[in-house]
């Protein structure tokens, strides 16, 4: 069983890493312009735009700010997330993140909106991995392994 268990933490942690991977490149443009299919932002400025819906009694250079603030941080917790560094720490982050980002999602535009996105879900799992002891296959292992090595000799 526990096999299965390391198998499903790597799925876990590589799937939450590309879905902020996947909605940073959106906004970038990077997977087209806005209006194109699959694509909801399609550019920087309807990302901005959209944090305007999402907090709008927030003054446009703070949005900016905060823009950047949310994209840094999200890519910071996928490349984390990737190399399976610091994961418990961007695992709970991104479940903060995400659980906040759902919320206001859902005040501002309705219930159904973080569903939609499986805003939620994405908490959720990103919970669950910060729960886990160990992360097989990633940085963490690596440094865990050596650091067993280093105390045996």
């Amino acid at each position: 069983m526990r096999k299965y268990q390391n198998i499903a933490s790597i799925l876990l942690r590589l799937s939450i890493s590309f879905s902020f991977l996947v909605s940073v490149s959106d906004r970038l443009g990077w997977w087209g312009k806005n209006g194109t299919k699959g694509v909801t932002c399609g550019d920087w400025q309807h990302f901005v735009n959209y944090l305007n819906v999402i907090f709008p009694y927030l003054s446009s250079s703070i949005i900016n700010i905060l823009a950047l603030f949310i994209t840094i941080t999200e890519m910071s917790i996928a490349v984390l997330l990737v190399f399976g560094t610091s994961t418990k720490l961007a695992a709970l982050t991104a479940s903060l993140a995400t659980l906040i980002f759902a919320l206001l999602m859902a005040i501002t535009m309705g219930i159904k909106a973080p569903f939609n996105y499986s805003i939620f879900v994405l908490s959720t799992a990103s919970f669950l991995l910060s729960t886990l002891d160990e992360y097989p296959c990633s940085l963490d292992a690596l440094i865990a392994q050596s650091n067993n090595n280093f105390k045996n000799k």
